[in-house]
């Protein structure tokens, strides 16, 4: 017999997700208990929108399917792509949302929702979830949030602050992170002391806030220079063994990069894996991308469990939004927003798929997830206030984020 999404959460690991909603579909919604928050983020980013058919819910056998196969999973009629064996054997840690849903289509629209939980309005500029978190560490040890990959939405209303610190290449030093040669400890002061009396005097008669901004960016990077624990930006103590099993391109050694920098106190790490805009040639594309994401992904939540890390870290993977059931003349998928796959490990979660489209994927079957709840159950995860208010520069108050119902059936 099959054993469908739905029987499997109402059985064995799925059974405590719906334990307080009897399974029956016009149960209640179940009360979610508040849990101590996660210490760290870790955003594992999916540039351009990955193709959930060949991800996370493949349709093998329908015309919407293409050539994809699917494998079994360690959960009992759980299927993933082929692409996917190692995250597919580790299927019992994840929380698999299946049918979250939004209405921004274009890229940049897309990728500044999917970062802030908010569209793009006019005037105002929305913290990032990387900044939030920050917020909530203000004297982490080296730095509060960390990107690495290409560029993503910034810290908005939250200031330079809270900006992340951008590492385009993981394999590669940091500039600037050590001192030049002959400029010991004495002249560096010298040096800042020096800084810092020319920006007293260009700020008399301008606006203090920017002044302000970039002598509070100079003392953090001064800080960071200084560090003891900056060497956890160094991949080159790593282990070969270790660096093959994060796999050998940049998001596996970005992945292998964030583990060091949480093991440092770092509180949000986002990695980056482009090239999933695939509007053609899109079944080699995914394959040979999937396999890279279930590479660094896997090592990361084996070495997150092994520590005892994973627990108190909230992994998120998601990415611009998801592509379409029909497959285009060139062998790709167009953009969805109506549809994409977010998978959450961590933080205690609890391990459930939720949602389901039908059985060619081409609409969602059951529970739709709009952004706004995703957002606020990160919200109730990381302890940050999804209810507060900021004012933007225009007068306008800011939620942090919309009201929404947080994802009940997931939280512990």
């Amino acid at each position: 017999m099959t054993v469908t999404r739905r029987s499997f959460l109402r059985t064995g690991l799925g059974a405590a997700a719906l334990a307080s909603i009897g399974g029956s579909a016009g149960a209640s919604t179940p009360t979610a208990v508040a849990a101590p928050p996660a210490l760290a983020c870790v955003l594992l980013y999916l540039h351009g929108g990955a193709s959930q058919f060949e991800t996370f819910d493949p349709k093998p056998g329908r015309s919407t399917g293409g050539p994809t196969t699917a494998i079994d999973t360690r959960v009992p009629g759980l299927r993933f792509a082929a692409a996917l064996p190692q995250l597919a054997a580790r299927a019992d840690r994840l929380t698999l949302l299946r049918t979250v849903t939004s209405k921004e289509g274009n890229h940049d629209r897309a990728r500044y929702l999917m970062h802030t939980g908010h569209a793009p309005q006019g005037g105002v500029a929305h913290p990032s979830l990387g900044a939030l978190v920050s917020a909530l560490h203000p004297d982490a040890p080296l730095v509060g949030a960390v990107t690495i990959g290409p560029p993503v939405p910034g810290p908005g209303l939250l200031g330079p602050r809270h900006a992340a610190l951008p590492i385009r290449d993981p394999g590669r030093p940091i500039r600037n992170l050590q001192a030049p040669a002959g400029v010991d400890a004495r002249r560096s002061a010298a040096r800042a002391d020096m800084l810092a009396t020319l920006q007293q005097q260009f700020a008399q008669g301008r606006a203090h806030e920017l002044v302000d901004a970039h002598g509070e960016v100079m003392a953090r990077a001064r800080a960071l220079a200084a560090a003891p624990d900056k060497r956890a930006f160094d991949l080159s103590s790593e282990p070969a063994g270790t660096r093959a099993r994060y796999g050998d391109g940049r998001f596996g050694s970005g992945c292998l990069l964030a583990r060091r920098l949480l093991d440092a106190d770092v509180p949000f790490v986002e990695v980056g894996l482009g090239g999933w805009d695939t509007h053609e040639d899109g079944f080699s594309r995914t394959d040979a991308l999937g396999r890279e994401l279930d590479t660094g992904m896997s090592a990361l939540l084996d070495d997150l469990a092994a520590s005892g890390r994973l627990q108190q870290t909230l992994v998120v993977c998601m990415g611009d939004f998801g592509r379409t059931p029909v497959i285009n003349g060139r062998e790709g998928r167009d953009h969805h927003p109506q549809c994409a796959n977010v998978v959450l490990a961590g933080a205690g979660l609890r391990a459930a798929v939720v949602g389901e489209t039908d059985a060619d994927g081409r609409n969602i079957a059951e529970r739709p997830i709009a952004i706004e709840s995703v957002f606020r159950t990160l919200a109730q995860c990381l302890g940050i206030d999804a209810d507060e208010v900021r004012m933007a520069p225009s007068g306008r108050p800011i939620t942090t984020f919309e009201p929404a119902d947080p994802i009940a059936e997931i939280l512990a």
